[in-house]
């Protein structure tokens, strides 16, 4: 049954700070609508329960609410063979407006589905509890890539190579991950890695620097920076590396930080043709580059395309100070500011809502992520604190 009732619009603004339920030194902060739902959660299993609540805690639309009315129910059943069946009730009585059963990887990751089909059936958007991470950390000692859930239930690290390695790219289907590594070698090359089986085979070691990964949304073209030519070039490449590596671009500046739109169709990167790092477009069969009239700040890099939306990007911008997340939103003027924090926000990736973003906030000498609504400004961190330093992250449902 997929009936609901249509739920009024509250003007309004208020400032909130909540402590995460789980003890993890998770915090929420920012401006929050008064316009999200008020929601409960019911189950008989104290740890769905517990993890149902710590994603919602994430989601600016919603509010999960220890007492009084709410608009939605969400009751969860943990079932045998890694499912969770999620009934949604709504209404005075509550009635069941919604049942489904999601199948997982685990009985958690089935609970984060069921969540995710609650939040599709009540916004008409989707989830994006239950995707998949990668992200960079020294708690080893070295800068390693390691890959776990949203919430930080079960990470795993996947290099080992006691040297650097830096900017991890999953691809959309979840399945490889390319990240800069210098391993053996000493120098900057691009690494590819079988998620599942963590087999790796070094994918871009020309002359020079090698960086990028990006993967195209078909998961076919992996979209390069190469230095091999004297400059540091954008270029595309098959995934299977099948074919030579195509360069975009010709010029003398530096070019960086490639995402693609979500029809494939473009690019947008870092370029400092015009004297500092700016961000600008270009068609993925190459041509002219174009750029983004941000207008917002001297500095603004980290570019990454909304996977729901082609008319919105978020990136890095100097401001302050210091570095701050920044919407850029095409036929909408200048760039509007995200975040503002006491350290730096940079490094950020849209989940799968094309809302909320996840990204890398420094703090008094840590690293850690949090996950920024786009709508409110709603901040959560989800890295925790004995986790230690988490960075470049890297996200695929």
């Amino acid at each position: 049954m997929r009936i609901f009732r249509s739920i009024g619009s509250v003007l309004g603004l208020f400032l909130v700070a909540i402590s995460n339920a789980q003890g993890q030194g998770h915090e929420i902060v920012g401006v929050v609508d008064k316009n999200v739902r008020p929601i409960s959660i019911q189950s008989s299993d104290g740890p769905a329960k517990a993890l149902a609540e710590q994603a919602f805690n994430t989601h600016g639309g919603f509010r999960v609410a220890s007492s009084g009315r709410v608009d939605f129910t969400f009751r969860l059943t943990p079932l045998p063979g890694d499912r969770c069946r999620i009934q949604v009730l709504s209404g005075q009585p509550a009635q069941i407006v919604f049942e489904d059963t999601a199948i997982g990887t685990d009985q958690a990751n089935a609970v984060l589905k069921a969540c995710d089909a609650a939040v599709q059936q009540t916004t008409g958007k989707p989830g994006y509890f239950a995707g998949k991470i990668a992200m960079v950390s020294n708690r080893s000692g070295h800068s390693e890539i390691y890959l776990g859930d949203l919430f930080f239930r079960k990470v795993r690290q996947l290099t080992n190579d006691k040297s650097n390695a830096l900017k991890p790219y999953l691809s959309p289907d979840g399945r490889t991950l390319f990240y800069r590594g210098y391993y053996r070698t000493g120098f900057p090359d691009v690494f590819k890695v079988d998620v599942s089986s963590g087999r790796r085979t070094q994918f871009a070691s020309y002359k020079g620097t090698n960086s990028g990964g990006a993967v195209s949304p078909n998961n076919q073209k992996v979209a390069l920076i190469l230095s091999s030519p004297g400059d540091m070039e954008l270029y595309t490449q098959d995934i299977n590396g099948n074919s030579k590596p195509r360069r975009l671009t010709r010029s003398r500046s530096v070019e960086t930080d490639p995402t693609w739109s979500p029809d494939g169709g473009r690019l947008i990167i870092t370029s400092d043709r015009i004297g500092g790092p700016q961000l600008f477009e270009i068609p993925a069969q190459g041509g002219p580059m174009t750029r983004l009239p941000t207008n917002i700040s001297r500095y603004c890099a980290e570019p990454n395309w909304n996977p729901r939306d082609a008319s919105k990007v978020v990136f890095t911008a100097a401001m302050g100070g210091g570095y701050e997340l920044a919407l850029f939103e095409y036929g909408k003027g200048a760039a509007k500011p995200l975040t503002s924090v006491a350290g730096n926000a940079k490094e950020p990736v849209w989940l799968n809502d094309g809302r909320h973003i996840l990204y890398t906030e420094e703090s008094n000498g840590s690293k850690f992520l949090a996950i920024v609504d786009s709508e409110t400004g709603k901040r959560t961190r989800v890295s925790p604190s004995k986790f230690g330093n988490a960075s470049m992250p890297s996200y695929a449902y």
